[in-house]
């Protein structure tokens, strides 16, 4: 998977394509990590290049949304591709999404 970071502090937006999966799923992590700082706000995760998501993937997904919460901060997948949406949707984590 590639992970594009973009931080403008008060948002941590970081940009995925390809699989995420099991392979992928520590380098997101050190990812979210490494670029989470105390002033951010939202964390903003553009998942449209995303053509498989994993149960660790979706792990994955969220342990980075209980670091939002547990930070006040709002956690949001945009313009997330079909297969990342139906994923969500059966998961019960739909009110991530937003376009």
């Amino acid at each position: 998977m590639q992970i594009e970071t973009t931080s403008l502090t008060p948002v941590l937006h970081l940009v995925l394509s390809g699989r995420f999966d099991s392979e992928s799923a520590a380098s997101f992590e050190q990812m979210v990590t490494s670029n989470w700082s105390e002033g951010v706000r939202e964390l903003r995760l553009t998942m449209t290049g995303v053509d498989y998501i994993s149960s660790m993937g979706v792990r994955e997904l969220v342990r980075a949304g209980k670091l939002a919460s547990s930070a006040n901060a709002r956690f949001a997948v945009s313009a997330a591709s079909p297969r990342v949406r139906s994923v969500l949707s059966v998961s019960g984590l739909q009110s991530w999404l937003v376009d």
